[in-house]
């Protein structure tokens, strides 16, 4: 168990720190810092280790976590929690944001779009003003211009924001926009939203409910990863895809709601939700990714509609509540280690027969020994 435990721990270590540096910089390198040195206890100087030697450190400890991770999950370790489909740009080095040119007031810049429109960001004064913590972005720029977005890493790292209110004219929050916002309680989404983007409110760990509006039909990878405190989650049926990492380790998750219209949940987009107890998935579903519900230790039951044709490799593994699952007979592909580790599995219903079910399991059962499926026409038991 302890050996386990060390795993777990190490594994965690290497999702912390691919959450932050899986992608390469934007801006060129830096040249190499310079060595530090520091007097030992006998008055001599003794060098401290370079940054060269901390980088090899904090690499030998992401392989560690991989090694750990390969052991226990017996696959490769996860990909990182940004899409490689795509390209996609780290946030800034340092607490500043990107140099852009814009109208500037106290708080906020607004940048033109040229066509009446602009998207807004925070000014370096930012903060200084007591009611920045709650803060309501106008609908209209100084000079005019709709606000239609919120700038890449526009709000990024403003650990004092405790609010946000967005205009009636908002369709577009950029990536990173709000991460590592860790005072954030709540976000008021306009009903004229229409994309988050990638790892836009990652890390926002005080934000405890969601309503994401109608009419939203983009989430970008790691959208709301790692947000801890996150309790509720309302998606709306004109999502079509819930992406990767998109909740990842949302440990607080209890309300869960998947409407029809959903129709791919992608790599562990729910990995780690460990307060989920139930889930009903709805019948537009087609596609459960590889780890979608991986490691929610307190779900004990799964409602798959007909309408799901995949269930990829370790879609629920080490669920180890799981008590039962109903599966439709629309199945085409159900992955021989889908169920793993699901130690408490020990009653599944199989809306088809059992020649269906046979032939669709092979030779390699997905469930438990002691597992039985209840077919339209009889008990297959494993």
């Amino acid at each position: 168990m302890k050996a386990m435990e060390v795993l777990s721990a190490l594994t965690d270590v290497r999702d912390a720190y691919v959450l932050d540096s899986a992608l390469p910089p934007v801006r060129e390198a830096p040249p190499a810092p310079p060595r530090r040195w520091r007097r030992g206890k006998d008055g001599s100087l003794g060098r401290v280790f370079s940054d060269g030697w901390v980088v090899a450190a904090v690499c030998m400890l992401v392989a560690l976590g991989t090694l750990g991770g390969m052991i226990y999950l017996g696959q490769n370790p996860p990909t990182p929690p940004i899409s490689t489909e795509s390209p996609t740009i780290l946030p800034p080095e340092s607490g500043d944001h990107p140099d852009t040119e814009g109208l500037v007031t106290e708080s906020l810049t607004f940048i033109s779009h040229g066509d009446g429109t602009c998207s807004v960001k925070a000014s370096g004064a930012f903060g200084s003003d007591p009611e920045d913590s709650r803060l309501v972005i106008p609908a209209a720029s100084p000079d005019g211009d709709r606000v239609t977005a919120i700038a890449d890493y526009g709000f990024i790292w403003q650990k004092g924001m405790k609010s946000v209110t967005l205009p009636d004219t908002l369709e577009t929050i950029g990536q990173w926009a709000f991460a590592e916002c860790e005072s954030l309680e709540s976000v008021e989404l306009p009903a004229s939203l229409k994309s988050i983007g990638t790892a836009a409110f990652l890390e926002c760990t005080a934000l405890e409910e969601l309503i994401l509006p109608e009419g939203l039909t983009a989430l970008g990878d790691s959208a709301f990863s790692t947000c801890t405190s996150l309790a509720r989650v309302a998606l709306p049926s004109t999502l079509k895809s819930i992406p990767q990492w998109a909740f990842y380790n949302c440990a607080a998750l209890e309300e869960l709601t998947l409407p029809e219209g959903v129709e791919t949940i992608g790599y562990s987009a729910f990995y780690g939700c460990t307060s989920v107890t139930s889930l009903s998935l709805p019948a537009s579903l087609t596609t459960l990714s590889k780890g979608a519900f991986a490691a929610c230790g307190r779900l004990l039951s799964v409602t798959c509609r007909e309408g799901l044709t995949t269930v990829e490799s370790l879609a629920f593994d080490g669920c180890g509540s799981l008590a039962s699952v109903t599966l439709p007979a629309t199945l085409e592909t159900l992955a021989p280690d889908a169920f793993r580790d699901c130690t408490s599995l020990r009653t599944a219903v199989f809306t088809g027969t059992r020649s269906r079910w046979r032939a669709l399991i092979g030779d390699t059962s997905p469930l438990p020994t002691g597992c039985n499926t209840h077919c339209a026409d009889g008990v297959v038991k494993h």
